[in-house]
């Protein structure tokens, strides 16, 4: 059994960095997931609003022992796993499909279960990319990523980490086995 820390959820920690170079697993086939309608509200903030948006399609992944639901949203235009320069503005630097997993399994979404179909998705203790979207929205098709986890996720072990301390200590996940860990990226110094 693995024993590392826990990811508590803060916002700024949305923002770690993801390793795009990080290889696809080049012998596995792309996984199909087929998505259904439905119907499901999700929470959205922004800086001035606190609404919810249709998620409208839904489809199931099993990723180990575990299923996971997997959703898209009412989208106009069409569904995307890859980037849409023309929807680019000041303010929006993505651009594809935002789609949701429940990841912690209570079937409510949540604001931090949210993600861009462009950027590499983490699924339970898993990696995956997002190589397509079917137009019509029945199916997306996932491949799986070798290389370390990234992204937070709520009650998942984290991601590997290593820093220095202001006291010159190295310090690594070992360091914090069995506990939870909170990193707040935007503290002061």
């Amino acid at each position: 059994m693995n024993h590392l820390p826990s990811i508590a959820f803060v916002p700024s920690l949305l923002l770690l960095s993801v390793p795009f170079a990080t290889p696809l697993i080049a012998q596995e086939a792309p996984i199909v997931v087929n998505l259904v309608p439905c119907e499901v509200k999700r929470p959205v903030r922004s800086f001035y609003v606190k609404s919810s948006r249709d998620l409208v399609r839904k489809g199931s992944l099993s990723v180990g022992a575990e299923t996971f639901d997997l959703y898209l949203p009412k989208e106009k235009g069409g569904w995307s796993h890859k980037a849409r320069p023309e929807r680019k503005g000041s303010l929006v630097t993505l651009t594809s499909t935002w789609l949701a997993v429940d990841q912690d399994h209570d079937g409510k979404i949540a604001v931090d279960e949210s993600y861009f179909a462009e950027l590499p998705l983490r699924i339970g203790d898993s990696m995956f990319d997002v190589v397509d979207i079917a137009a019509d929205g029945s199916t997306m098709s996932l491949r799986r990523r070798e290389g370390p986890l990234a992204g937070a996720v709520v009650g998942r072990k984290a991601a590997a980490f290593e820093w220095t301390a202001t006291d010159g200590r190295q310090l690594t996940n070992a360091n914090y086995e069995n506990r939870v860990l909170v990193i707040d990226c935007w503290a002061p110094g």
